[in-house]
């Protein structure tokens, strides 16, 4: 799941009514919560107006995954175990 996804549903809100709130078109709107485009200066400053309380870092710029465990691109190393060394000929 997307983060303004994320965001957008502990709203409440469809994609149109927070498009509306935003005051940006539905369109656009959906492109940026799939991350299709990029937020504009203007949407980031209209969210923030919006919600004062939200952080903007996390919802556009921040890495932090909701469920990391479930995130399966991580490469698991296991505790204590060291590369194995190439054996000199």
């Amino acid at each position: 799941m997307y983060k303004l996804q994320e965001f957008r549903l502990t709203t409440g809100l469809s994609q149109d009514d927070m498009a509306r709130k935003l005051g940006v078109s539905v369109s656009m709107y959906q492109k940026v919560e799939r991350e299709a485009a990029n937020p504009s200066i203007r949407f980031m400053e209209k969210l923030k107006q919006a919600y004062p309380h939200a952080s903007i870092y996390i919802i556009f710029f921040s890495d932090i995954k909701s469920n990391p465990s479930k995130d399966k691109s991580r490469k698991k190393i296991p505790f204590g175990k060291k590369k194995a060394k190439a054996s000199e000929e």
